[in-house]
């Protein structure tokens, strides 16, 4: 699938060609059957996982996990992408220069 193509292209330290691959995704709507919704799923992690590797995306990867209806999401899924968010938020703190070793 074209997810499965973005997954492909972020692991081989491609995230700029993840994101615009994902980006041609078709956007999945509230309602739909199982396996849009898993499609949906990945398209969000790949979207966020490349973002972690972009710096300058950061904002953007989390900004599109804050914009995600999860309510329709398998347990799991919304683990994985609160996680996921987690990790940005991170990630955002440590690029502004937000934590520091007395914070932790």
């Amino acid at each position: 699938t074209v997810v499965r193509f973005a997954h492909v292209a972020r692991r081989q330290n491609l995230p700029q060609a993840c994101v615009s691959i994902i980006a041609k995704v078709q956007t999945v709507t509230a309602g739909v059957a199982g396996e849009q919704l898993h499609d949906a799923f990945s398209k969000l992690r790949e979207q966020a996982r490349s973002c972690l590797q972009m710096p300058q995306y950061l904002k953007q990867g989390l900004q599109a996990l804050l914009q995600a209806d999860v309510q329709f999401m398998a347990t799991p899924q919304r683990a994985e992408l609160f996680a996921t968010k987690g990790e940005l938020l991170l990630a955002l703190a440590d690029a502004s220069g937000g934590l520091s070793a007395g914070d932790e």
